[in-house]
């Protein structure tokens, strides 16, 4: 089994909730660089968890 080390960093910039771009950068080929990014982040879905435990409690 052959161990290899990769170096990366997770970019978060500043107000990424309203303009971000988080990317991880790398010195692997499959991480990308900053000219090409290659693994672009992204949440999903928002969820607030005090609204949900409200309406959880409110089908009670």
């Amino acid at each position: 089994m052959e161990n290899n080390t990769f170096i990366f960093h997770v970019h978060l910039p500043e107000n990424i909730e309203k303009v971000g771009n988080p990317v991880v950068l790398g010195d692997g080929k499959e991480l990308g660089s900053w000219e090409t990014p290659i693994i672009r982040l992204r949440q999903p879905f928002y969820q607030n968890p005090t609204s949900k435990m409200v309406h959880k409690s409110n089908d009670l």
